[in-house]
């Protein structure tokens, strides 16, 4: 089995597993305070506590959801350019990390817009 295809299968492989473990992190056990350090931190997901664990929730289920979509894509990439050359497949893994680093952002925009839909501009609900 060729080493770099294993090395590319591995750190493609990390960002879905990050949205996984983080996502599951989110929904399940998020910060008790709104903090600056770490979290889901927008201006709008720290209006109050109803933002924040609103945003975690959503953040958390968007990021679950997408992290599978971001497996399965991975898995057949890379099933796809096994056979190439060690060039070609690193190209086509830059590609690749490209489209993940999208469904990694995809779910703030729709977190943020459900946070919009649900609460006004000081955070209460609608």
């Amino acid at each position: 089995m060729n080493s770099l295809w294993l090395i590319l299968l591995g750190s493609n492989l990390l960002l879905p597993v990050m949205m996984l473990v983080f996502g599951y992190v989110m929904t399940k056990h998020p910060p008790k305070k709104i903090n600056s350090l770490y979290g889901y931190r927008t201006k709008r997901s720290m209006k109050n506590m109803d933002t924040w664990v609103f945003a975690h929730q959503v953040m958390g289920k968007y990021w679950i959801k997408y992290s599978v979509i971001g497996y399965l894509l991975t898995m057949i990439f890379m099933f796809v350019i096994y056979q190439e050359t060690e060039d070609q497949m690193a190209i086509h893994s830059l590609f690749l990390t490209a489209i993940l680093l999208i469904l990694m952002i995809i779910p703030i925009i729709m977190t943020e817009r459900q946070l919009n839909e649900n609460f006004d501009e000081h955070g209460n609900k609608k």
